[in-house]
């Protein structure tokens, strides 16, 4: 696990998910889950962007 780019990453996410809980309609609070998703898609896409300009050098 590259943990630099995970704590990099995390408060953001954390932040954007409980804004998401706090502010919006109870029957929308389901998509909040999407800050989830995002954090882990931005995670893998960043550490396989890495991956692959390190393999190319």
């Amino acid at each position: 696990m590259h943990w630099k780019k995970y704590v990099l990453l995390l408060p953001p996410f954390v932040l954007i998910g409980v804004l998401m809980l706090t502010y919006l309609p109870p029957e929308q609070t389901p998509y909040t889950i999407l800050a989830v998703v995002a954090f882990w898609l931005c995670y893998y896409m960043w550490v396989f962007i890495d991956k692959k300009r390190n393999r190319h050098k």
